[in-house]
């Protein structure tokens, strides 16, 4: 449908390129997304699995169940839960291979402490603010992390062409199958 359709593009396209063309997220890989429950969170947990990768989620208690239906494996309530000591609990202390940050700053270290050997930490928002007091950046040398930041809306036209194709390569089928699905929060009449 319509609706359903301009529900797609903003985050279909800004998850694709944080897991696709940014962290090269492959298959049996784990990843961990902040704001599971978002839009973005949402579009990410559903191409994850697409990937065949394994998806782990932060989210408010209420809304575990909609990421757990979407295809994430763990859903942790990082307002009662600390995710990092769950992260490293539910992979026998192992981590993850990729996270995708929106909250940035007070999550930053505990980011660093999840992530595995060569893992990949994409920055696409900064919700919980910018300024970190103390970090130890020792990990990002030992485990060869690499941390970037992107935005989608700041990139070129030709860009945005070339993601949009990509991302209808990989999800047109799908979309069509209904193994990736919009989440609509709201309609507005014209």
């Amino acid at each position: 449908t319509f609706v359903e359709a301009a529900a797609i593009p903003e985050v279909y396209l800004t998850a694709f390129q944080a897991l696709s063309w940014i962290a090269q997220l492959k298959g049996g890989e784990r990843v961990l997304i902040h704001a599971g429950a978002s839009g973005v969170g949402t579009a990410a947990i559903q191409l994850s699995k697409a990937m065949g990768a394994e998806a782990m989620v932060t989210a408010t208690g209420g809304k575990h169940d909609n990421c757990l239906n979407l295809g994430a494996v763990k859903a942790i309530d990082y307002q009662n839960e600390d995710f990092a000591e769950v992260v490293l609990d539910y992979t026998e202390g192992k981590g993850v291979d990729v996270v995708i940050d929106f909250v940035a700053a007070p999550y930053f270290q505990q980011n660093l402490k999840v992530l595995r050997m060569e893992g990949r930490m994409v920055m696409l928002s900064f919700l919980g603010g910018t300024k970190v007091d103390q970090v130890n950046l020792v990990s990002i040398l030992r485990k060869r992390l690499q941390i970037t930041g992107s935005t989608l809306r700041a990139r070129s036209l030709s860009y945005k062409i070339d993601l949009t194709k990509d991302v209808w390569a990989f999800a047109q089928s799908r979309f069509e199958r209904k193994e990736l699905k919009p989440i609509i929060d709201s309609i507005y009449s014209w």
